[in-house]
Formats: C-alpha cells, sequence, structure tokens
C-alpha cells in the first residue's frame, strides 16, 4: 500500500529483550494492518510512518505515527465510535474494529493527533510472563 508513494516507512524497536503477548494473530495483524493504513491515507503521497515499540511495566506498547493531515480536535472523542468517518470513500469502521480487538486482547488504545501535524495511535497490550 505504499507503492506509488513518496512514504518512508521507519520502524524503532526500543526493546531490549523479546515480548511475548497472547492474542489472536489473524486479529493483531488487522488492528496493525487498519492503523497503519489509516495514517497512510491520512498522508497521501508523501510523508512518513513510524512504528516504535517499548514496554511500560507489564504493558508492551505500539506506536504508529505518521505525518499525515491529522483529526480536528472536534473528531478526536468520536474517533473509534461505530460509522464515524471523515472519509469520502469509508465505512468508519476501521478504528472501531480495532478499538474492540485491543480490548479483547485486555489492552488499550488511544489516538492523539493535530490538525496539520499528524497522530500517534498507541497500542499498549498485556505481556505474557513466560517465566510462570
Amino acid at each position: 500500500f505504499l507503492r506509488d508513494r513518496n512514504i518512508t516507512l521507519k520502524i524503532d524497536d526500543f526493546m531490549e529483550r523479546n515480548a511475548t503477548i497472547h492474542g489472536d494473530k489473524k486479529m493483531i495483524q488487522q488492528l496493525l494492518w487498519n492503523v497503519a493504513l489509516n495514517g497512510v491515507q491520512a498522508m497521501g503521497e508523501k510523508g512518513t510512518l513510524n512504528i516504535r515499540t517499548s514496554q511500560e511495566g507489564l504493558l508492551f506498547v505500539i506506536q504508529i505515527i505518521d505525518s499525515g493531515s491529522g483529526v480536528a480536535k472536534e473528531h478526536l472523542p468520536t474517533v473509534f465510535k461505530p460509522f464515524f468517518t471523515t472519509k469520502h470513500k469509508g465505512t468508519g469502521l476501521g478504528l472501531a474494529i480495532c478499538k474492540r480487538i485491543v480490548e479483547q486482547h485486555q489492552g488499550n488504545i488511544s489516538l492523539a493527533s493535530e490538525a496539520g501535524k499528524g497522530t500517534t495511535v498507541t497500542i499498549m497490550l498485556p505481556l505474557h510472563d513466560i517465566s510462570s
């Protein structure tokens, strides 16, 4: 989905050790795909998509940061609601599905954005303790 666009993909992995989460592989793939696709679509023909991972306590944190058009302040409270969209072609289900997937994995998803300056989606999922 980056073909024919001048979009740079950066992956920053700050994990000091391997992290393991329990979850449905296909659902997690859909989650990451939906968030990344939203970012790419918000950038149009040029920009940077940065994916960062880290650990905060017992949580695995994934941040997907785009340099796109951002989300207007008045839309921030509704971005995860079903059927909300600002796109001409869109169902408004992508982020609602993402929220449901994260919640089914006992995690949390949030979005920070400023119109014209891009968006950061933060996904926090519980780490699986492999020592137990």
